[in-house]
């Protein structure tokens, strides 16, 4: 039969192509976490009578610890908190 060829060819199609959302992920790593761990640090500067200085200080301690332990989404999420207490906008995640 002609069948089992054709099957065999599509499993093997099946399993050497990528799967399609791998393309479409966007993981953070060690250079967005200084990105943006660089752009808190400008925004202290910056700001240094914020209303939520301690808390962006904090926040920022806790993004840089985070990303050190390659917890790089977590670090992410505390340096936007950081820019968010000092009144920054994120920029989103390329």
């Amino acid at each position: 039969m002609r069948l089992f060829p054709v099957l065999a060819f599509a499993a093997l199609i099946f399993a050497i192509a990528p799967p399609v959302h791998a393309a479409k992920t966007n993981k953070a790593d060690t250079d967005t976490c200084g990105m943006y761990q660089h752009r808190v640090d400008d925004a202290l500067a910056a700001n240094p009578n914020a209303k939520k200085l301690e808390r962006a200080k904090s926040a920022r301690e806790a993004g840089e610890k985070a990303c050190e332990a390659g917890q790089y989404d977590a670090g992410i999420k505390h340096f936007k908190a950081a820019l968010s207490d000092l009144g920054v906008k994120a920029v989103k995640q390329q």
